[in-house]
């Protein structure tokens, strides 16, 4: 997995590889450093990847330096499930 980001991927690749179930806290690094703002918000939309909280942090500070804005929900819980079942 990191090698497909380490290398500059395409940004369907990055997407796809934020998406998938389980992604370890170094990938997620790897995502977060790019500047692939769909795959990063694809990872921060993963309710299974391990982010760590420096990682998180480091997002916010980019986001604030940036202006920009990643589209997350941040709580997860039995609100997101049925969310989820209904769509």
């Amino acid at each position: 997995m990191l090698a497909l980001i380490a290398i500059p991927p395409s940004p369907a690749t990055a997407v796809s590889v934020a998406n998938r179930p389980g992604l370890n806290e170094d990938v997620a690094d790897a995502i977060a450093n790019t500047a692939n703002t769909a795959a990063i918000t694809a990872l921060l939309s993963n309710k299974s990847a391990a982010i760590r909280e420096a990682t998180l942090d480091a997002l916010i500070d980019r986001a604030r330096r940036t202006q920009h804005r990643f589209m997350v929900r941040l709580v997860k819980g039995a609100y997101w499930d049925a969310e989820i079942k209904r769509a």
